[in-house]
């Protein structure tokens, strides 16, 4: 899970947080699935074995569906695993009549739903999210507030009794990019901090410092053509682990390939993502 935290905080260095938004699909990707009239992005996965891709592994690991105004409509996510099986899921999103999001339906592989998320917003900014289960009960919310650049400066996240659960507050540069992050506990208390650092050479890095400010991760990425992240790599400071992902894209700059590496530097899997245009 925290390497997935890491790929969000990572893509939220690239662009301010003007509108907080569950489908992660900002205004240039939406422009440009609607000028490639895309409607399905398919990604599989596949084994590697004896160094090679084993292409018998092949496995539908994503799919999400678009409208014409290029924004995700429908995402269904599968699990290899059995024992992961319980997290395959089908996500459903509506919008308003300017294409902001307002809710999100997340149901299991049975089709019942698990979840129901729903967003509000002012002047055009995502101010709150409030979680439902299938029953309807509050379980969660979370408040955001921004400042005059609609960067997402401070999240609260509330549990089903109101009560706080956690807070972040983000710090960013004078071109609006994300430089650091603090959480604290219901308390108050600093729980970790993330830095951003930004070297010229295109290597980037994020830093993650526990409660007693010791570096406990390092996250390492490296840009290349038109800012479009061709690899990250996580380490275990303490535990001298890591993992490394490198990634490809296309003509029109789309992601086509995720190559996942082992902490011994060979390749675990890769995922392939196909793109259909409407008919």
């Amino acid at each position: 899970m925290r390497k997935f935290y890491y790929l969000g905080l990572l893509f939220l260095t690239f662009a301010s947080c003007k509108q907080t938004n569950q489908s992660d699909f900002n205004e240039e990707a939406k422009a440009k699935f609607i000028a490639l009239n895309i409607q399905y992005a398919k990604t599989y996965e596949y084994e590697y074995r004896f160094g090679e891709v084993d292409t018998v592994s092949k496995f539908l690991v994503k799919l999400v569906e678009f409208n014409k105004v290029g924004v995700p409509i429908r995402k269904e996510e599968y699990h290899r695993s059995e024992y992961s099986k319980e997290y395959d899921k089908l996500s459903i999103y509506s919008y308003d009549l300017e294409n902001k999001l307002i809710e999100t339906i997340i149901q299991n592989s049975n089709g019942l739903i698990k979840n129901i998320i729903r967003e509000k917003y002012d002047n055009n900014q995502n101010t709150e999210r409030v979680f439902y289960n299938n029953d309807g009960v509050l379980t969660d919310k979370v408040s955001y507030k921004h400042d005059k650049h609609g960067n997402c400066i401070e999240l609260i996240s509330y549990d089903e009794e109101g009560k706080i659960s956690y807070k972040t507050i983000s710090k960013y540069s004078a071109n609006n990019k994300l430089i650091e992050q603090k959480q604290f506990d219901n308390k108050g208390k600093q729980e970790s901090i993330f830095k951003v650092i930004e070297n010229k050479d295109g290597r980037n890095e994020i830093h993650h410092y526990d409660q007693n400010n010791e570096l406990k991760y390092k996250n390492i990425y490296i840009l290349g053509e038109n800012k479009l992240i061709k690899s990250i790599e996580w380490i275990d400071v303490k535990e001298g682990s890591s993992s490394k992902d490198e990634y490809k894209y296309d003509e029109n700059n789309l992601l086509i390939e995720n190559i996942m590496y082992e902490n011994n530097g060979e390749p675990k899997s890769i995922e392939r993502t196909e793109y259909i245009k409407f008919q």
